[in-house]
């Protein structure tokens, strides 16, 4: 269906009239220069999603506030117009009791949850093998470094290791200052010590036969 130019002009009027209209709404002022201010803002619903975990960002899904304003009247505030902050940092920590709402100089708090989350030890700590070599091994060389997203990092401790061949039950045990962090329950790891493989090189494997024992040597 085609759209006549008569048609296309009331439709860009239409547009730019609401536009305008809104525009000088959001500003809240009347036409005699009297200024309608933001006198405080109220949650009319909370979001969809108050409990997260350590780091995650807020998700405003299903708020809705509205403004009460000077002139008595109380509006629906579009959340693309809100603005959000944290307590801490640029996301949510541990400890973070409510997010703030702002707009136009006003806040509402939003109460929240905020749960600890694991540290990704499963992945870097398991059974290792290592190459007999005649002194006392253990883990410690093995353990990696654990920074969290909080810059605190966790402390591996390893307890065990041996000299012999065999095989080691290694005690690994984690400690952590961040409140942002699980402390990882204590672990049994197994250190391997395999023997060491070594090339020998025969000095002589031939002998003239004169009734006495013959032993080869190696270099």
């Amino acid at each position: 269906m085609e759209i006549s130019e008569v048609e296309m002009k009331k439709a860009v009027i239409s547009v730019l009239f609401l536009t305008l209209f809104f525009a000088a709404f959001m500003l809240c002022a009347y036409a005699d220069g009297t200024k309608v201010e933001v006198l405080s803002l109220k949650i009319e619903s909370y979001p969809t999603r108050t409990v997260y975990n350590a780091f995650d960002s807020f998700d405003a899904g299903g708020l809705s506030v509205s403004a009460e304003l000077s002139d008595g009247s109380r509006m629906i505030i579009p959340t693309s117009e809100l603005s959000f902050g944290y307590e801490n940092g640029d996301n949510l920590r541990v400890g973070d009791e409510h997010i703030a709402i702002c707009f136009e100089g006003r806040s509402a708090y939003l109460p929240v949850t905020v749960n600890p989350i694991s540290y990704p030890t499963d992945t870097a700590i398991s059974d290792i093998t290592l190459t007999y070599n005649g002194e006392y091994q253990s883990y410690t060389a093995a353990l990696p470094t654990i920074m969290g997203l909080d810059g605190i990092p966790l402390t591996v401790k390893a307890n065990g290791g041996g000299t012999s061949v065999g095989e080691y039950e290694i005690y690994i045990d984690f400690h952590t200052e961040s409140k942002n962090y699980l402390t990882p329950e204590s672990r049994v790891v197994r250190m391997t010590i395999e023997p060491m493989e070594t090339a020998v090189i025969w000095r002589e494997l031939s002998f003239v036969y004169d009734g006495k024992s013959k032993i080869p040597t190696a270099e």
